[in-house]
């Protein structure tokens, strides 16, 4: 559930700063990007990759934890 949330929150992130892209070649780079990052996060919740996560997220993330509270900044090593 935990990387539902936070997969949803990132697919989220990027609409508005994509569609104020004007250059068509710009937009495709920009997808590519997002692609390759979602791809990598997906990977790592697979493969329990806490370094490749915290590699990922930034460092002033929002987040909603298991237990319903919102949280700042990225989760404690191990924590994945």
């Amino acid at each position: 559930m935990k990387q539902i949330m936070i997969l949803a929150l990132l697919l989220m992130t990027p609409i508005p700063t994509y569609s104020q892209v004007k250059d068509k070649s710009e937009k495709e780079r920009f997808k590519r990007e997002v692609m390759k990052a979602e791809e990598e996060w997906r990977a790592a919740v697979a493969e329990g990759d806490g370094r490749s996560l915290e590699r990922l997220m930034a460092d002033d993330i929002l987040y909603v934890t298991n237990g319903g509270e919102l949280a700042a900044g990225a989760p404690a090593s191990g924590s994945w």
